[in-house]
């Protein structure tokens, strides 16, 4: 990848600085690049900057930096002649975490992606990062409606006489059908290319004919 043309507009200079990034976080490539991916009129509300790691051992720490605007979160590791990008909207981050050892601070960005893991911050980032992130995972979760198993297994309900089944249990034994008929809630999960395994809870129906829904 080329080099950097573009300048950081001097809105977006502010804003850097009103989330803590010091003059030495400046001159990182990963915050001078930036100029390359905010879009007119996004805000940048918070930033971090820092290691992760992007394989085994310790010579796999290469410097990473999330961004969190008012339209998104983005992961950036960008050097001469390499960038790796990553773009998360605010629907797919299921929290954060802040680590402190001793002086040293990590942040933990859980997304439906997996997690991204900055370790070696700025205080000061860190905080205002984390509760950026925070007030919009809240801001969020007030503005879902409070869904009960009851209203859940109705909406399955009626999509049933509208929807294929996903997979028929035919092969399941009779004790196997029993108990899923007698419930409505299970854990459904899947792994990544890595193994992690991420779990999510679902509501189902089994019908007369032994089909999931």
């Amino acid at each position: 990848m080329s080099a950097t043309k573009k300048k950081l507009s001097q809105d977006h200079i502010d804003q850097l600085r009103a989330a803590g990034v010091t003059d030495y976080g400046m001159k990182k490539f990963g915050i001078k690049h930036l100029s390359n991916l905010i879009r007119e009129g996004e805000v940048i509300k918070g930033v971090v900057y820092g290691r992760y790691r992007s394989g085994s051992g310790a010579l796999f720490l290469s410097e990473g930096t999330l961004v969190a605007t008012d339209r998104r979160v983005v992961f950036l590791d960008h050097k001469p002649e390499f960038s790796n990008f990553e773009e998360i909207t605010y629907d797919m981050v299921g929290g954060i975490r802040h680590q402190k050892f001793g002086s040293f601070h990590t942040v933990v960005l859980h997304t439906r992606m997996g997690d991204f893991t900055i370790a070696y911050t700025n205080p000061k980032c860190t905080k205002i990062f984390t509760e950026y992130i925070e007030s919009r995972r809240i801001a969020r979760d007030a503005s879902q409606p409070i869904i009960t198993p009851a209203t859940n297994v109705a909406a399955i309900q009626h999509a049933v006489s509208v929807t294929a089944p996903s997979k028929s249990v035919a092969f399941l034994d009779q004790a196997s059908l029993k108990f899923l008929k007698e419930h409505d809630i299970a854990v459904l999960s899947t792994s990544d290319a890595k193994g992690a395994v991420a779990g999510a809870v679902v509501y189902y129906l089994v019908d007369q004919l032994n089909q999931i829904y």
